[in-house]
């Protein structure tokens, strides 16, 4: 039986203050803070990962970011890879690109532009402090060659790909031949 298009969506979760309304959700995955139940478990699975493999399976708790991540792009072409990432009312001076191994790193402080000492806020969604965004890429791209720039709120990263390494074939030796390819 078809719904009118007043029917409320059963998959679609309502807010509870205006039953008629969908909830906003964010597509960002949120981390569950340590102290809730889960948060407590998935920090204790963490640290027993890596005891047991000797590493680290996620950023340290240090890097993790508490209020906001920039959102990036990545493309790749034939001669390189692309990131930009989104930091908008970020100064050059604010942030830092580096490239560790083959993994990019992003980061910096995004510091509030006023202080309203004693003001009542009536909507505050801006979002201020830290952040650090990896981007792990594959061990194709030349680290040593990447170019950053900033403009307009984005920060553009091009890391050029290392020229293909084609297989050359080695004769093998004799071990009685004196050391000479055998077929010569």
């Amino acid at each position: 039986m078809p719904r009118s298009p007043d029917a409320p969506n059963a998959r679609s979760p309502r807010s509870p203050r205006n039953e008629g309304a969908p909830m906003s959700l964010s597509l960002i995955p949120r981390r569950l803070p340590s102290d809730s139940p889960l948060g407590r478990f998935r920090d204790e699975m963490e640290r027993t990962l890596e005891t047991f493999l000797g590493e680290p399976i996620v950023e340290p708790k240090l890097f993790r970011t508490q209020g906001w991540m920039p959102v990036v792009d990545v493309s790749e072409s034939d001669d390189e890879f692309t990131v930009r990432a989104e930091v908008p009312g970020i100064a050059e001076d604010q942030v830092e690109v580096a490239m560790i191994g083959n993994s990019l790193v992003i980061s910096g402080e995004k510091r509030s532009d006023e202080e309203q000492g004693g003001a009542d806020w009536y909507r505050c969604e801006r979002r201020f402090g830290s952040f650090r965004r990896v981007i792990d890429l594959p061990a194709t791209v030349d680290p040593d060659s990447a170019k950053a720039g900033l403009s307009d709120g984005v920060v553009t990263v091009r890391i050029p790909k290392r020229p293909e390494v084609k297989p050359r074939q080695v004769p093998l030796s004799l071990a009685g031949s004196g050391g000479k390819p055998r077929g010569k």
